[in-house]
């Protein structure tokens, strides 16, 4: 949160950590609207990279992490799956 004393975004911007002092259109303008996912499916995937994230950074055994590399790569595949 940002003091009371007259400081302003543009005093704390910085796009090297994030913070960009930019205009941004009014909410809900677009039209139409992208593609959504389903909730429920973004959960699921996001659980699944999560755990298999965990796998590849966390476990021991190379023949896991390998395995856990090649499942994050078939997510990438999927349509309606963007990895940025």
């Amino acid at each position: 949160m940002l003091p009371e004393d007259g400081i302003s975004l543009a005093d704390v911007a910085d796009p090297d950590i994030g913070i960009e002092d930019a205009a941004l259109p009014p909410p809900c303008t677009t039209d139409p609207l992208p593609p959504a996912m389903r909730p429920s499916r973004q959960h699921l995937l996001t659980r699944l990279a999560l755990y298999t994230w965990l796998e590849l950074e966390l476990d021991a055994d190379p023949a896991t992490r390998a395995s856990a590399c090649q499942f994050l790569d078939t997510l990438d595949a999927l349509d309606d799956v963007r990895l940025e």
